[in-house]
């Protein structure tokens, strides 16, 4: 097929990144999914001031906010890789969207969950040291469930007659929002690294069997069921159902025993059950790994019983946030987990932080265990992690802003962050190597949490940069 890219001659370096990326993710899903690109030819144009991209058969579009330019100084590494994520999601659209197309808007998860779960499947593959599962993580699976959790917003799934009259008030917009492209995403997530080869074999034959034609939700449960998940139907469920499970996880050492149940995260569904796959990954009190990760999966009620090594001292569900649901914990296991959290990886700890902060809300019952995790990781240097702490952070102090001890909130947040801010530094020179947004982010934050030092650096730096009144007044002048 013909590939070309079409750009402003100033953005010839970058153009030569974007076809490279797009060459490469066509071959790598042309390999996975055992079929061929089904078009003629594939351009790349960037078309300022469009919005987002667009996967036209054979033509991708891109604003320049989606154009990935890493040898610009002024974008930094997380735009660079949010804008490549966007060159694999729109190539993957020319299986998923062109060569197969939903049958109608209210199942647009066929055409957007899978090129969001599979756009990131292949800049993992391509660029392995971007460690791109953990921006999925970050970026789109904490950010739905953080929307999801109250139950009250439409399902993957919208209603059949969306853009009509339904309870709902779903309109065709709604088609398109943070549920249908992250928690589809998320989901196939979870349910391919349950699967591993039998989910492969699944999509193969849903990509041949309906080339050209407009499968529905229901030919892809009998894909998978044909692959060899006879629980396939199970699926229907988790992309049906507003909200998710939570799964409540109790340690029973002298039985070398784990319970587990479940419930779901709003009263709204409060009778639904779900079908989950977990992994749990138990500890000695040594503080490391006992064997090979427990995968088991459950969907009824509980407590069930699954049996753990001896000489357990704790444990840890869903470890690398694969699963879409959260993990509640007894108080002693919780605080053992923050214990190992700041050793821990950055999958590791981002589900850390999302069992803590996306389920307890506003639950001051669990407040004290957010406090002591934030202070294991006054030391941590990891963008990834600080984004989705700082992000979580802000969405808890909502539900606080009216209590008297507040401010002290405040503080003790501004306090924790006085490490992280010298690390940064309040310019380039003092470490050049963190990325500018991250940067921009911390001081941004330390300053809105009212912390003196970071006020009065600020200060400083609009004093200095800030035009003398003689140059504002020229400034007016026509």
């Amino acid at each position: 097929y013909q590939r070309r890219v079409r750009a402003p001659p100033s953005l010839a370096g970058s153009s030569s990144f974007v076809l490279d990326t797009t060459v490469r993710s066509v071959q790598f899903f042309q390999n996975l999914f055992n079929q061929s690109y089904s078009f003629p030819k594939l351009d790349s144009l960037l078309v300022p001031r469009r919005g987002g991209a667009m996967e036209n058969w054979g033509l991708i579009m891109y604003d320049t906010n989606r154009w990935p330019n890493p040898q610009d100084p002024n974008q930094s590494f997380d735009d660079v890789q949010a804008s490549t994520n966007t060159i694999s999601h729109e190539v993957s659209h020319q299986w998923w969207g062109n060569s197969i197309t939903c049958t109608w808007w209210n199942e647009t998860y066929i055409n957007e969950g899978f090129a969001r779960y599979y756009g990131y499947v292949a800049i993992n593959a391509l660029f392995p040291e971007w460690n791109n599962w953990e921006q999925f993580v970050r970026t789109k699976t904490l950010p739905a469930l953080n929307i999801d959790q109250s139950g009250l917003y439409p399902a993957v799934i919208k209603p059949s007659n969306i853009g009509g009259n339904n309870s709902l008030g779903t309109t065709l917009g709604s088609a398109f929002d943070i549920i249908t492209y992250n928690k589809g995403g998320s989901i196939n997530r979870m349910f391919a690294e349950f699967l591993g080869p039998t989910w492969d074999k699944a999509m193969i034959s849903f990509l041949n069997t309906y080339k050209f034609a407009n499968p529905t939700l229901d030919d892809l449960i009998h894909s998978l069921q044909e692959a060899g998940f006879e629980d396939a139907h199970h699926l229907r469920t988790w992309l049906t159902t507003p909200g998710f499970p939570v799964v409540y996880l109790e340690l029973d050492s002298p039985r070398n025993i784990i319970r587990l149940s479940q419930k779901p995260s709003s009263l709204a569904q409060r009778s639904q059950l779900w079908y989950i796959p977990l992994t749990i990954i138990a500890f000695d009190s040594a503080l490391n790994p006992i064997g090979n990760p427990i995968k088991t999966n459950f969907s009824l009620a509980g407590p069930i019983v699954v049996p753990i090594p001896p000489n357990t001292n704790f444990v840890i569900g869903n470890p690398d946030t694969v699963g879409y649901f959260g993990v509640r914990y007894t108080p002693e296991n919780w605080e053992k987990i923050l214990s190992v959290t700041s050793n821990s990886s950055t999958l590791v700890k981002l589900s850390t932080i999302s069992n803590l902060f996306v389920v307890i809300g506003g639950c001051h019952e669990l407040l004290t265990l957010g406090f002591n995790l934030t202070r294991s990781l006054t030391n941590e240097k990891d963008p990834t992690v600080w984004r989705s702490i700082l992000s979580q952070w802000d969405l808890i102090l909502h539900h606080f802003y009216l209590e008297s001890y507040y401010g002290k909130m405040e503080l003790f947040l501004a306090k924790n962050l006085e490490t992280l801010v010298a690390y940064v530094g309040w310019n380039s020179t003092v470490n050049p190597n963190v990325d500018k947004s991250f940067r921009e982010l911390v001081l941004f934050t330390s300053v809105y949490f009212e912390d003196p030092v970071s006020l009065a650096q600020a200060l400083t730096c609009l004093l200095y940069t800030s035009p003398s009144p003689r140059d504002r007044q020229k400034s007016r002048m026509p």
